[in-house]
């Protein structure tokens, strides 16, 4: 596994960027990538909660992690923390339910939801859970056998 040269988080392989922090992975095969806003401009990074790629104009910097300009998203940011990564929106949606019967509020973010998002290869779904029920989110998947223990 590769390890993001900005953030340190590991990196799958065919990752176009790194979803922790939103840079581009640079590959010598991959052309240039342009802003989801103002085509013709080349994209500096991805949003790191809808994959939007962003040129230096459109950009923001939260905490070290490239946002588009939707204001949501920087509230998400700020409140949530993703949980997990799911295979798929079933297995999220799973996950959900499971978290709402144990009393701890969830929600998945989808890449199928935004059209701007839709040209990625990869299949990506996240589960954010409010960030002070992380702990007590991650035990309880965890107790029912739905997260791994890394």
């Amino acid at each position: 596994m590769n390890i993001c040269t900005t953030c340190a988080a590991q990196l799958e392989p065919l990752w176009s960027f790194c979803y922790s922090c939103g840079v581009i992975v640079p590959r010598a095969e991959q052309p240039d990538i342009e802003c989801g806003k103002h085509p013709g401009s080349k994209a500096v990074g991805f949003c790191v909660v809808c994959s939007t790629p962003v040129c230096d104009e459109c950009k923001e910097l939260m905490n070290g992690k490239i946002l588009c300009s939707d204001p949501a998203h920087r509230n998400i940011l700020q409140e949530w923390q993703i949980l997990s990564r799911p295979e798929s929106e079933f297995e999220a949606d799973s996950l959900v339910r499971n978290l709402l019967q144990g009393g701890i509020d969830a929600k998945t973010f989808s890449l199928h939801d935004h059209a701007g998002a839709r040209w990625m290869s990869e299949q990506r779904v996240l589960l954010f859970v409010k960030k002070p029920e992380v702990r007590n989110a991650t035990i309880l998947l965890q107790e029912l056998g739905l997260l791994d223990t890394e």
